[in-house]
């Protein structure tokens, strides 16, 4: 084996490394995203629960179990349920349903004309927002929150963080359909590259 054998394999692991070494950080990335929003919910449904079970020691919490009991029903269902496994599951379920779409975005340069050039609120309202309707509708019909209004409150808090890192996993990690056109054109049948 010559000197320029083995420093052609040697170029040619370091690539390997290389480009093993980019994904698994979008990987790393994508997990701490979710690990942090699932602790933050899960943080913010106890903090919920116990500030619902402080309105309800109240004399004005008493009335309104009373006058409002189907709310009042409603919310103490929502708030009885395993809070850990039921912000672990939304959480993974938004991630999954917006990564899905912005890569589906990504390819069809739908991100590059809509999403890219807006600011924080036109993000939130033009992205997160259906989103969130999305991934309540999964969560409607795959968990016991029979009723719309009562999943997209789940979903909301999830969906509206973790949409925007999705947009940026996929940017960094998927191709559009340009690159993939560019590429085959500048190819010929055989797969000789033109001068």
């Amino acid at each position: 084996m010559s000197i320029f054998d083995i420093a052609t394999y040697s170029i040619k692991i370091k690539a390997i490394i290389r480009y093993l070494q980019k994904y698994l950080n979008m990987v790393a990335e994508a997990l701490i995203l979710i690990a942090y929003m699932a602790v933050a919910y899960i943080v913010l449904s106890y903090f919920a629960k116990y500030m619902w079970y402080l309105f309800m020691s109240t004399s004005v919490g008493q009335a309104y179990a009373e006058q409002f009991f189907y709310s009042y029903q409603m919310t103490n269902n929502v708030l009885n349920k395993n809070i850990i496994a039921l912000s672990f599951y939304t959480t993974a379920i938004s991630f999954v349903i917006c990564f899905v779409i912005s890569a589906i975005c990504q390819f069809l340069l739908i991100s590059r004309y809509l999403y890219e050039g807006r600011g924080f609120f036109s993000k939130l309202f033009f992205f997160g927002l259906p989103l969130t309707y999305i991934v309540a509708f999964f969560i409607r019909y795959t968990t016991v929150f029979n009723q719309m209004n009562i999943s997209f409150r789940i979903a909301l808090i999830p969906t509206m963080c973790i949409f925007m890192g999705c947009f940026r996993l996929s940017g960094k990690l998927l191709p559009e359909l340009v690159d993939i056109i560019n590429k085959n054109d500048k190819t010929n049948s055989n797969g000789d590259r033109y001068n």
